[in-house]
């Protein structure tokens, strides 16, 4: 994936969660959901929502996603 002109190489968790989101805003408990009936539960111990709104943190970092509270999204 290339972004800002850097190649961003993206595991396949990530590339699943961003099949996942698709083009509109969805929130983070019901990705967690989809993710883990795809993939399983984590396996480090932490909750399916804590591991998917971090891995949604890294992307947003990264400049994959946009991450917005459910009032500061446009229509919603």
């Amino acid at each position: 994936m290339l972004i800002d002109g850097r190649v961003l190489v993206l595991s396949p968790l990530a590339t699943r969660l961003l099949a996942l989101i698709g083009e509109g805003w969805t929130d983070v408990d019901g990705l967690a959901a989809s993710l883990a009936a795809a993939v399983g539960p984590p396996t480090d111990g932490r909750s399916a929502e804590k591991a998917t709104a971090d891995l949604v943190r890294e992307l947003a970092a990264d400049g994959v996603v946009e991450v917005r509270d459910a009032e500061d999204r446009p229509n919603g």
